[in-house]
C-alpha cells in the first residue's frame, strides 16, 4: 500500500468449479463403465465346467469347477473419489491370477483389465480434449 492505494483482485471461478464439478462426474462414469466391462471379461473368460474337472492350460483363464470364483467377481466397488475395485475376496483368485509354487498362473483379471485399456484410453482423452 504505496501513498494509500489500495489495488483489490476478485476472481470469480463458478464457472472453473462447475466445469470441475462436470468433468469428475464424467470421470466417475468412465470407470463404473470400466469396472463393469472388467468384470464382464473376466468373468465370460472363465468356461467349462461339468464332471469330471478338467483345468485349463497354464496361461489361460482358470475353467470352471463349482462357478465359486466366477460368480465372485461382480463386486466392484467405488472405493474412493476416482478409484473402483475389482475382483474377488477369494484367496484362491490370487493364487490362479498369478500362479504358486505348485500351480501355474491362470490369468483371469490382467487379460481382462488387459482388453479394456484402449477404451479408458480413449475416454480418458475425450474427457480432457479442449
Amino acid at each position: 500500500m504505496a501513498d494509500g492505494i489500495t489495488i483489490s483482485i476478485q476472481l470469480d471461478t463458478r464457472a472453473l468449479d462447475k466445469m470441475t464439478s462436470q468433468m469428475e462426474r464424467k470421470a466417475e462414469r468412465i470407470l463404473d463403465v470400466a469396472a463393469n466391462h472388467i468384470e464382464q471379461r473376466a468373468m465370460a473368460s472363465m468356461v467349462g465346467g461339468g464332471t469330471p474337472h478338467q483345468p485349463s492350460a497354464p496361461g489361460s483363464p482358470p475353467a470352471v469347477d463349482t462357478g465359486t470364483l466366477k460368480n465372485s467377481i461382480p463386486e466392484s466397488r467405488k472405493t474412493e473419489r476416482l478409484c473402483r475395485w475389482v475382483g474377488t475376496n477369494l484367496p484362491y483368485g490370487l493364487y490362479l491370477e498369478f500362479g504358486t509354487s505348485r500351480i501355474a498362473a491362470r490369468p483371469w483379471l490382467t487379460p481382462a483389465i488387459e482388453a479394456e485399456r484402449g477404451a479408458v484410453e480413449s475416454a480418458w482423452a475425450q474427457l480432457f480434449e479442449l
